[in-house]
């Protein structure tokens, strides 16, 4: 039972979620908030490379277009209510396999570590202040190595420690990513149910690691920076760290 009202209320965020922003709709020359979620969820997905500027250009029209072709949508590139609930759906199709961007390594679904505590963010945060280094362990390997958080709001960005970081972090991922894992987060002697993104962005702050940006790690009930906006795929991530799914 309290496996199931987990997830039924992950998905009733999600759903709030995608529901605000299917009010609005873009297209070439839109500004704002939006068009930020909009670039993020694309780079998530691989449909661009750039960082999120707010403007919508003809880079991001034609990474709509491309996603609109992928899932079956209308190739317009406009973001209508059609395109918002197909961008945050868990099955939203990513971009043709790249060589060059390996896709999840090692098994989806198989528990090879313990799991962790169902914690909401809220209670997290503060345990895991910036500067903060903690352990980190990929869920499917039980390959760990090391962060640090460098900021973040409504979820943590952190930063590989080291180089020799950095290679355990290649190893379990096997390259750069646009995808996420499941994994735990050991913070004050407990262990927490995480996901982390397999693709460094933002700033960088941390010399000497051998990555340029950070890494989004998302705990219970984290959210985007810009738009708070739930992520379908980082919960499912989450839930299975923690034996939910």
């Amino acid at each position: 039972m309290k496996k199931i009202i987990c997830l039924l209320l992950a998905v009733f965020i999600i759903s709030m979620s995608v529901s605000v922003f299917a009010s609005v709709s873009l297209s070439r020359g839109s500004k704002g908030e939006e068009v930020f979620i909009l670039q993020n969820r694309l780079r998530e997905l691989g449909y661009v490379s750039f960082r999120a500027t707010g403007n919508y250009s003809d880079m991001t029209y034609n990474g709509v277009a491309e996603f609109q072709r992928a899932n079956d949508l209308s190739a317009d590139g406009i973001v209508g209510d059609d395109a918002w609930s197909a961008l945050f759906r868990l099955d939203a199709k990513r971009v043709p396999v790249n060589k060059s961007l390996p896709r999840v390594y090692g098994p989806g679904t198989t528990k090879t570590c313990e799991y962790g505590w169902l914690s909401s963010w809220a209670k997290l945060d503060p345990l895991f202040p910036v500067g903060t280094t903690i352990k980190i362990i990929d869920f499917n390997t039980s390959i760990s190595f090391y962060v640090t958080r460098t900021g973040g709001t409504n979820h943590a960005d952190v930063e590989i420690a080291s180089s020799a970081d950095k290679e355990k972090f290649l190893k379990c991922f096997k390259g750069y990513t646009w995808e996420k894992r499941a994994f735990v987060a050991e913070i004050e002697g407990e262990l927490y149910a995480a996901s982390l993104f397999g693709m460094p962005n933002a700033n960088d702050v941390i010399p000497g690691n051998d990555m340029e940006g950070s890494l989004c790690l998302y705990f219970n009930n984290s959210k985007s920076d810009i738009g708070t906006a739930a992520d379908a795929e980082h919960n499912q991530n989450i839930e299975r760290a923690a034996g939910l799914a």
